[in-house]
């Protein structure tokens, strides 16, 4: 593996030492490149970290990359991404040292991926139909191909799914994805990527069982968040689409969106799951070491919290009076 060389600043063994529990099983990582960003290259991924912290910044399958350019706009200080849906992603900033090695091995795992891609085409066993066959509350075809996409790359080859619980929402689509020591949190899309501060990516967080200390569902109305709880991500207060509106979106602690132990899930879609909702807290007692016992707190925003959201949306003109009535009318009714 290539990395950038110690150095004031940086220390690659530190550094990556802190996204260890971040890495795919048997990931093969080809560099490791201290940016404005830490950015990882492996066989199938190009992800970033930010510098201290654990969880991925963004994580953008090789197979979705259509090409590597510099940004016309700023020289060749960033390279830009385009991607198989049109989307452009502009990566962080690569040290001039570092940045000829780093297209080199990020090319060349590009080439050799696609390579890989297109002999999964003449196979005769289709991945679709094994994927068909997993426990899950939305069928396999119903989910987002990006969301496909990202569940698949990762995913490591000698793993497989017990279970995967899905947002099927074209452009704001996540899913929970059950393996055998660990969960997945996924979110990504259009929309969903950019909510998550991964633009044209996905946020992608790994939970080992052992670590997990609760799994919560808070719920308003109509949408709700999926939280999963460790020693790191403390559920100490419901977590809110609203109170950090003013924030830009990886410096609000609050938005589900970008928390990387959250999952916005409509009730609808967490009523569905409960048979796969039923696995992940068997699987987390399962791992636990002594046997600890894993509660599920389901909470329900007050009237008034739900009023309070509606006054502030009134506040600010994203909703007018007769709205504001009318979904008030609705909260008090039930």
């Amino acid at each position: 593996m290539y990395s950038t060389k110690k150095g004031l600043v940086f220390n690659p063994d530190k550094s990556f030492a802190l996204i260890a529990d971040s890495l795919l099983p048997s990931e093969n990582v080809l560099g490791f490149f201290h940016a404005t960003a830490n950015v990882l290259v492996s066989d199938d991924r190009i992800a970033g970290f930010k510098i201290g912290m654990k969880a991925a910044l963004f994580s953008i399958p090789l197979h979705q990359i259509i090409s590597i350019s510099p940004n016309s706009s700023e020289g060749t200080k960033f390279e830009v991404l385009t991607l198989d849906n049109g989307e452009e992603y502009k990566l962080p900033m690569i040290g001039k040292n570092d940045k000829s090695i780093f297209l080199e091995i990020l090319n060349d795992a590009i080439n050799r991926k696609q390579s890989r891609q297109d002999q999964k085409l003449v196979t005769p066993s289709s991945k679709s139909e094994e994927y068909s066959q997993i426990d899950s509350n939305v069928s396999w075809d119903k989910i987002p191909k990006h969301l496909q996409k990202n569940i698949e790359v990762n995913i490591s080859e000698n793993e497989w799914p017990h279970f995967i619980i899905a947002n099927p929402s074209s452009t704001m689509a996540g899913a929970i994805v059950g393996l055998s020591d660990r969960c997945l949190i996924i979110k990504s899309g259009a929309l969903g990527g950019l909510m998550a501060g991964s633009l044209g990516g996905a946020r992608v967080a790994s939970f080992y069982y052992s670590e997990i200390t609760g799994v919560e569902f808070n719920s308003g109305m109509v949408t709700g968040v999926v939280e999963i709880l460790t020693s790191s991500y403390e559920g100490s207060k419901n977590k809110d689409y609203w109170r950090g509106t003013n924030k830009s979106r990886n410096s609000d602690s609050n938005d589900p969106w970008v928390l990387s132990n959250c999952l916005p899930m409509p009730k609808i879609n967490y009523a569905n799951a409960k048979k796969q909702f039923d696995q992940l807290r068997a699987l987390i007692s399962k791992n636990k070491s002594g046997g600890g016992i894993i509660q599920q707190v389901v909470s329900q925003s007050s009237a008034a919290d739900e009023i309070a959201k509606l006054s502030d949306l009134l506040a600010k003109g994203l909703i007018d009076e007769d709205e504001f009535r009318t979904l008030k009318s609705k909260i008090i009714g039930g």
